[in-house]
């Protein structure tokens, strides 16, 4: 009977876990995007946000794409 309720006490903070992690991916992607679409609407990267490494990384994709496609800029892909 101990190992049934131990085992359910287990199964429960397993489940605390994933949720936690996929609260932290939400918010990370969420940074991530308006990063995006801060650069692609030209607006100055928020000074707040810029402290996030997700938002910084959203930012400075979008922004040097930008830049890249402007100029007609080809990056070498290694693989």
């Amino acid at each position: 009977m101990i190992n049934y309720y131990l085992e359910l006490e287990q199964e429960q903070r397993e489940l605390e876990a994933l949720n936690g992690i996929e609260e932290q991916l939400d918010k990370e992607s969420d940074l991530y995007g308006a990063g995006k679409f801060d650069a692609v609407i030209g607006a100055e990267p928020d000074p707040v946000l810029t402290a996030n490494e997700s938002y910084r990384r959203g930012y400075d994709e979008s922004f040097w794409q930008f830049y890249y496609k402007k100029y007609g800029i080809q990056i070498a892909t290694e693989f």
